[in-house]
């Protein structure tokens, strides 16, 4: 995530590594654990959403207007 951030912003991206590597340090057997086989995962689903936002595919629902007899009232 650090080397998508350095792109946008170089001090977010060394917060997100001094982040990690707190994280590693005090636990660093999970740390790795999770970064070995979650991480890949989720970097997976980060690019899938880029390209279907990219796409114009959006989560709001398609917009309904509900007419009444107005000038009934």
């Amino acid at each position: 995530m650090e080397r998508k951030f350095k792109e946008v912003s170089e001090s977010v991206s060394k917060q997100i590594h001094a982040l990690r590597k707190e994280i590693q340090s005090e636990s660093p057997i999970k740390a790795r654990l999770n970064a070995a086989l979650i991480g890949p995962i989720l970097l997976y689903l980060a690019r899938r959403e880029e390209m279907r936002l990219a796409k114009g595919r959006t989560y709001e629902p398609p917009t309904i207007v509900e007419r009444t007899n107005w000038a009934s009232a």
